[in-house]
C-alpha cells in the first residue's frame, strides 16, 4: 500500500527549513477534540458531515505536520468505522493497520529508504509515502513484507490475549481483532495491483512462482480437508500464482503495459546486484508469512464460539 504515494515528496527542496508547525498543530488538536465530542454528543451524526467536507478536512491533516497526519487521519478513520462496528473494534482494527504500516516503515528505513507518516483513509487502509525508489526487486520485497509481518505478530498476540482472557469483552474484542488483522493481511498477500504480495515477489522467477503456488494450493486443500472451508483470498492467491507461472515460464513479464505507465515505480536501478538467494529468499518470505496468516484465519475460525454474537 505504500507504494500509492511513492511520488509524492520527489521534487521538493531540501535546502529550506521547514514552515513553523505550532499553530497548525495547535489547531489540529483543537480540530480532534471537537470531532470527538460531537461524535459522542450527536451518536455519530457528525460522520455525516465529514463525508460532506471529507476532502477539506484530510488536505488539512496532511499539512499539520507527521505526527498530527497520522493523529488525525486515524481519528476520523474510527469515527467512520464506528458507524459499522461499535467504538471498540473501530479502534482496534485501526491500531492494527497502523502496526501493519509501522512494519512497512521499519523495513524501509533498515533498507536504507525514507519515508513518512502513515495516513488513514477510511474503507483504504492506510499507507505511507516512501521519499526514495527501492534501487532492487530485493529492496522492495522486503519493504513490502514488513507490513504483513508486523500485523502477523499484533494478529498472532491479539489472539492469544484473546484466548487467556477468555469469555468476556475484552476477550471476544480481541479475538475479533486478530482475526480480521490476520484476513486484512492475508488479503494484501494477493500478487496483483500494487499490493504487499505483488511487492513481496518482484524478485520471483518463473520457478518461485511454482513453489509458492503448489504450497498455496496444497494449504487451501489441507485447510478444505480438515475444516471443510476455503479462504476466498486463499483461491485468488492460487490463481494469481498459477497465471505468473505461466506467463514468466513462457518469457513474458510481469505486469501489463498500462500498469506499468500507470505506476511508474518498477524500475529499479541496481537490479543486477539481485543474486538467486535474494529470489529464494523472497520466496520463503512470501510462503511464511501465507502459511502464518492463513494459520491465524484458522485458530480464529476455531475460535469463534468464544466471540460475541
Amino acid at each position: 500500500m505504500s507504494r500509492l504515494l511513492d511520488q509524492l515528496d520527489q521534487g521538493k527542496g531540501s535546502g529550506s527549513p521547514p514552515p513553523p508547525q505550532g499553530g497548525k498543530s495547535r489547531s489540529a488538536w483543537v480540530a480532534v477534540i471537537i470531532g470527538i465530542l460531537l461524535f459522542m454528543v450527536t451518536k455519530g451524526k457528525f460522520v455525516i458531515l465529514f463525508v460532506l467536507t471529507k476532502a477539506k478536512f484530510l488536505f488539512g491533516a496532511l499539512k499539520a505536520g507527521p505526527l498530527m497526519t497520522t493523529v488525525m487521519t486515524m481519528g476520523v478513520s474510527i469515527m467512520v468505522y464506528a458507524q459499522y462496528y461499535g467504538l471498540a473494534l473501530a479502534a482496534s482494527v485501526v491500531v492494527l493497520i497502523l502496526v501493519h504500516e509501522l512494519g512497512h516503515g521499519a523495513a524501509a528505513k533498515w533498507m536504507g529508504l525514507s519515508v513518512s507518516a502513515p495516513v488513514f483513509i477510511p474503507f483504504f487502509g492506510a499507507l505511507i509515502a516512501m521519499k526514495e525508489q527501492p534501487r532492487s526487486s530485493w529492496v522492495e520485497s522486503i519493504v513490502g513484507a514488513g507490513g504483513p509481518l508486523a500485523g502477523m505478530i499484533g494478529a498472532a498476540i491479539c489472539l492469544a490475549l484473546g484466548s487467556l482472557l477468555g469469555d468476556s469483552f475484552w476477550g471476544g474484542l480481541l479475538l475479533v481483532t486478530g482475526w480480521i488483522t490476520a484476513l486484512i493481511n492475508l488479503f494484501n498477500m494477493i500478487p496483483v495491483f500494487g499490493l504487499d504480495g505483488d511487492r513481496i515477489s518482484k524478485p520471483f522467477l518463473w520457478g518461485h512462482w511454482a513453489a509458492a503456488t503448489i504450497v498455496a494450493f496444497v494449504a487451501m486443500g489441507l485447510e478444505y480437508h480438515y475444516y471443510d472451508r476455503l479462504q476466498p483470498f486463499m483461491i485468488f492467491i492460487c490463481l494469481m500464482g498459477t497465471i505468473k507461472t505461466w506467463k514468466l515460464w513462457r518469457g513474458k513479464p510481469k505486469e501489463s503495459r498500462l500498469l506499468d505507465r500507470l505506476s511508474k515505480v518498477d524500475h529499479h536501478v541496481d537490479e543486477d546486484d539481485v543474486k538467486i538467494g535474494h529470489r529464494r529468499s523472497a520466496m520463503v518470505i512470501y510462503v511464511g508469512l501465507l502459511l502464518g496468516l492463513l494459520s491465524l484465519m484458522t485458530i480464529g475460525d476455531a475460535l469463534r464460539p468464544a466471540m460475541p454474537q
